[in-house]
């Protein structure tokens, strides 16, 4: 079962943020986000500029770092938290990526995660998680989910589906530049500025003026959680310590109510919605033929969010997995179906057999073939010996199959949807004996 293993902050996420500190350490994280105003030595958004020859420099070090080795710095945290909390060094890591990354922004990708360490990393679309992690295997011919994914600074929007027992992406859409930040800094540039113009002494504040870029910095944060209280209360209280032109101190108070959040969220997320109806329209697909629409996101955790895209796209939502972590969770179901290249399998040691397994981990067949070949201690004959395999949840099992010339063998499991099948595999000699054979179980994934 897919668990999330919280961060040294015991938080279930880590932000996409890189602070240098004054002795030219590095942080990551809700320690970097704290410093988020120290502009000049924070960086976050780099994620998405993966593949592209930008690049950032702290200005206290001069240190210009990639997007690369900026997620690379973002995969050593989470790696760290792992060993922390279960003490095991990672050495190979499933990567979620957008379904709109290209084969540069892939590559990218997959250096970020060698600069962290890991020498593999198989790469799964973002949908295609999700839907892992609700478990999407039908019974059905054909079955189709929309995934909405509101991220911080992006948003996709995929068509899922089933067919014959696999699934893919057949369709999807979105926008690099919308995203709860959006949001954030509409509050910031609609309600905050004016406020703050007309009030105070903070002539040309703005977005584009380089003179309040630290200022910027310093409210953006506080607009944030205030953003993220209106999903629980009806209003919410701005609060940050600015200096004015003068240098003069300014303790500024602003009332955040849901309603002006929603007049300013909402033609944000009707952009969004557009993009799920085109992307559903170039497949000839209808509201109706749509079996549900999974939500992903922080964003989408706010009922108001929920009411506005339950009414403009008709068909059901399901937000019965946090829409924080369902990518990972997702992420963590499809690693448990991946090999790890390398790595020895279990050795028999005197007086136990060895078999060496030829399978596939994952795949559509509910019947999927085995082949093996069983190895005695010392070169002992298995003449006569016999192999059976059983489901530890269904109680299936294949019969004792008899073992070839040399050992080899032959067999055909029966595995259930949706759910890693762990087989319990037992060997028996010619007389009916029990025997220890390594490794004793294999698992596949349908």
């Amino acid at each position: 079962m897919a668990a999330v293993v919280k961060n040294a902050s015991d938080s279930d996420s880590t932000q996409c943020v890189v602070s240098e500190t004054r002795s030219r350490g590095l942080l990551v994280g809700q320690s970097a986000l704290a410093r988020i105003s120290d502009s000049e030595n924070t960086v976050s958004g780099f994620y998405n500029r993966l593949g592209t020859s930008w690049t950032f420099k702290f200005q206290r070090s001069g240190r210009e770092m990639s997007p690369e080795h900026l997620t690379a710095e973002v995969l050593k945290s989470l790696r760290g938290d792992v060993q922390q909390r279960l003490g095991e060094d990672l050495q190979s890591s499933v990567i979620t990526v957008p379904a709109a990354f290209e084969a540069k922004q892939c590559a990218a990708t997959k250096k970020a995660a060698e600069l962290a360490g890991f020498t593999q990393c198989p790469l799964i679309m973002e949908p295609t998680a999700a839907a892992l992690a609700y478990g999407f295997q039908s019974d059905v011919t054909k079955e189709f989910w929309l995934v909405y994914d509101f991220g911080g600074g992006t948003f996709d929007a995929a068509i899922m589906k089933a067919e014959d027992g696999s699934i893919s992406v057949i369709n999807h859409g979105g926008d690099n530049y919308l995203g709860g930040s959006d949001i954030d800094w509409a509050i910031v540039e609609k309600l905050v500025i004016p406020e703050l113009t007309a009030n105070f002494n903070f002539p040309g504040l703005s977005r584009g003026n380089k003179k309040w870029r630290h200022t910027l910095a310093r409210i953006k944060n506080p607009v944030e959680t205030a953003k993220i209280q209106l999903s629980r209360s009806e209003s919410a209280f701005i609060e940050c310590k600015l200096k004015d032109a003068d240098g003069q101190p300014v303790d500024f108070e602003y009332k955040l109510t849901r309603n002006a959040l929603i007049d300013l969220a909402e033609p944000l997320i009707m952009r969004s919605i557009d993009i799920c109806k085109r992307v559903l329209k170039e497949k000839n697909l209808g509201p109706n033929a749509i079996e549900k629409v999974i939500l992903v996101g922080g964003p989408t955790l706010s009922p108001y969010f929920r009411d506005i895209l339950k009414s403009n796209l008709g068909i059901q939502l399901d937000h019965s997995v946090d829409p924080l972590t369902v990518v990972a969770k997702g992420a963590a179901v499809f690693a448990g179906t991946q090999r790890v290249e390398g790595k020895a399998a279990p050795k028999a040691v005197a007086g136990q057999f060895d078999v060496d397994l030829k399978y596939k981990s994952v795949g559509a067949d509910l019947d999927p073939t085995v082949r093996g070949e069983v190895k005695a201690p010392s070169g002992a004959s298995v003449e006569g010996f016999s192999i059976e395999f059983s489901n530890q949840k269904t109680r299936w099992r294949s019969g004792k199959v008899p073992l070839k010339q040399e050992g080899r063998f032959k067999v055909n499991l029966l595995a259930g949807k949706g759910e890693q099948n762990v087989f319990n595999i037992e060997l028996w000699d010619a007389t009916g004996g029990k025997q220890t054979i390594v490794p004793n179980t294999l698992t596949y994934t349908v």
